[in-house]
Order: C-alpha cells, then sequence, then structure tokens
C-alpha cells in the first residue's frame, strides 16, 4: 500500500519535511517514489503539486493524518480515515458523559436547595435556648443516666443506635 507522507530534513532545530509518496513498509527516511511537495512547520509555509497528489490518490496511495490535515487547510477536500474506538473506550466516554451529567443536576439541585432554605439566624436562637435548658439539670441527668444503665442490658443500647441509623 502507498502512502503519502513527510520525511525530515533539515538541520537540528530546524526541521523541514517533504512530501514523499512511498511503501508504507519502507523507512521512514528511506526511499520514496517521487517528491510532491514541501513544509515548514516554522515559518507554516507548505507547497506542493496538486496534479501529482490528486493522481496518486486516485491511483490509491492514503495521505498520513498530518499531510491530510495540511492538504484541508490549502482547500483539498481528502477523506481521512477515523481512528477506531474499541468498545472499552466507548464505555469509558459513556461513563464520563453520564457522570458529567449528575455532576450538572447535582449542582442545579443544590442551588435549589440554598434559594429554598431559609437563613440561619431563627436556627441559632433556637440552639441558644436549648443549650440553656440542658445546662441546668446537669448532675440529675447523670444520676438517671447511671439508674438506667444498671437496670439495662448492654445489649438494648446497640439496636437504639443500629434502629436509628436506619432511618
Amino acid at each position: 500500500m502507498l502512502k503519502i507522507r513527510l520525511q525530515r530534513t533539515g538541520r537540528k532545530n530546524r526541521a523541514q519535511y517533504k512530501i514523499v509518496v512511498c511503501e508504507h513498509t519502507s523507512p521512514v527516511k528511506g526511499k520514496f517514489q517521487e517528491k510532491l511537495g514541501t513544509y515548514d512547520p516554522l515559518s507554516k509555509e507548505c507547497t506542493y503539486n496538486e496534479e501529482r497528489i490528486n493522481y496518486w490518490i486516485s491511483v490509491g496511495a492514503q495521505p498520513s493524518e498530518t499531510v491530510a490535515r495540511l492538504l484541508e487547510k490549502k482547500g483539498e477536500v481528502i477523506q481521512r480515515k477515523r481512528k477506531r474506538v474499541g468498545a472499552k473506550q466507548k464505555a469509558r466516554e459513556e461513563t464520563l458523559k453520564t457522570a458529567r451529567e449528575d455532576e450538572k443536576k447535582a449542582k442545579e439541585e443544590a442551588k435549589v436547595k440554598k434559594e429554598e432554605t431559609p437563613k440561619t439566624e431563627e436556627k441559632t436562637e433556637e440552639v441558644v435556648e436549648t443549650k440553656e435548658v440542658a445546662e441546668e439539670p446537669k448532675t440529675e441527668e447523670k444520676e438517671a443516666t447511671e439508674e438506667k444503665k444498671e437496670e439495662k442490658p448492654a445489649e438494648e443500647p446497640k439496636e437504639e443506635v443500629k434502629e436509628e441509623a436506619k432511618e
């Protein structure tokens, strides 16, 4: 199978490329059948022979991704091969999409809840009142809890905790 691809030339840190037609199994810097143009990535200058490229494509040569992108920029319409996406990658993409959608929904619900909840000033007053009431009978509560502990076996409080956790 023939490929239309880039062949690197130029010196170190000053790359230039030839657009060539070669066998897809040949080495990148190996022999080629025909030089079709040049590409300078630093100046973004690309020159090529359109007639010869169209001829080689009609014969069955496939342009590489980079060459196809360069030709599309100049106005040539070339159908590039799409990379195959495996089943695992599709599944990952779907899970990512659903996760993003769930995050958006959660954010929207949080905004709605913030708008619906009243201000916290009322809650702070109630908390203060309950603390004052709880502070007065400290000694009586301690005695009552000690008596309850002696009367009840140790298993019952665990069950109450489990029931509260379920609710």
